[in-house]
């Protein structure tokens, strides 16, 4: 079962100055087992920003549905990306990664698949 430390404050008043191992070595001293520590957003490398939807256009010839879709990142100029969530429309704030953003799962597509994406993207 996991138990968010969000979760664990609702209950037990947690210092400040307890970090997440220190708070597993203190359950398990009182006999609860701890398998791991998870700690979100670990793995994130790069920018994430708040950016407003501006367009959405529909590429629809793939089997999962691909989005052109423009933004304002705050920028001089509208930043274009490649997004599959549909979860969104035009107006929505969202969070963006940034060119140098890295995680460890990432999409991999051939190259004859890329360049029928790059083909239907409109030059902007």
């Amino acid at each position: 079962m996991r138990a968010p430390l969000s979760w664990l404050k609702e209950f037990v008043e947690i210092p400040k100055s307890l970090s997440a191992d220190d708070i597993a070595q203190g359950l398990v001293r009182v006999g609860f087992e701890v398998e791991e520590i998870i700690e979100q957003g670990k793995d994130v490398q790069g920018s994430l920003v708040f950016a407003e939807v501006l367009s959405i256009e529909e590429i629809t010839e793939f089997k999962k549905p691909i989005r052109y879709v423009g933004l304002d990142c705050g920028e001089k100029q509208t930043r274009f990306v490649i997004c599959g969530a549909t979860n969104f429309d035009v107006g929505d704030i969202v969070v963006v990664a940034l060119w140098l953003y890295r995680v460890l799962c990432c999409l991999v597509i051939s190259k004859l698949q890329h360049a029928k994406l790059m083909e239907k993207l409109p030059m902007a």
